[in-house]
């Protein structure tokens, strides 16, 4: 999954009409993650905003829209040069700061150089409610679960050791062997009842 999505990031990158980017999906599922290690493994420099934890960035974009003018108040806040095509501007739940929004069609048609990419933990089409922008100015990816659950990777890890103790290789003899070992010597005894179903009498032999 982690590979076909960066598959599809790459893509973006290297487009050469390209537009800022929001990723979609609810929160907890990975793509914070995916995106700061795209930009890490991508770009010189990774610029990450969480807009929920920066009154600093609140307060930027409350005003004047002008790319310049943002650019430079990004700049000074985190204490580097953003350069384009070699610096990744990652805003983490944008949908918490509508104006950030409103801002990337300005990035768009004045500034494209800009690699923006933009989190929101919504599904659906809501986050454009009171946001006056056309949609044309940017580009919406949907992201599937990006993330095992815990019930998913016990079954991974179960089905694993199972595998192994079926099927035995020079691998995993040493592992089959302390398993086996490692289980109590005495067994317990079962005791067996008989099944009846309603309206019956018990099977003699």
């Amino acid at each position: 999954m982690y590979r076909v999505i960066t598959e599809d990031l790459l893509r973006w990158k290297d487009k050469s009409s390209r537009k800022p980017l929001i990723i979609q999906r609810p929160r907890r599922v990975g793509k914070t993650t995916l995106i700061r290690d795209f930009g890490g493994k991508n770009y010189k420099e990774t610029v990450y905003i969480n807009l929920e934890n920066s009154r600093r960035m609140t307060e930027l974009f409350s005003g004047d829209l002008n790319v310049e003018r943002l650019i430079m108040g990004i700049e000074l806040y985190y204490g580097f040069k953003i350069v384009p095509e070699k610096t990744l501007i990652f805003f983490d739940e944008v949908q918490t700061v509508p104006r950030v929004l409103m801002s990337l069609a300005n990035f768009h048609q004045d500034a494209p150089e800009y690699n923006i990419i933009c989190a929101c933990s919504h599904w659906d089409d809501n986050i454009f409610g009171e946001v006056s922008f056309p949609k044309d100015d940017v580009e919406i990816l949907r992201l599937l679960l990006l993330q095992k659950s815990k019930t998913q990777e016990r079954l991974s890890a179960l089905i694993s050791v199972s595998e192994m103790l079926l099927y035995p290789s020079k691998k995993n003899k040493k592992f089959q062997h302390n398993l086996t070992t490692s289980m109590p010597r005495r067994s317990i005894p079962i005791r067996w009842k008989p099944l009846l179903l309603k309206n019956s009498t018990p099977f003699s032999p």
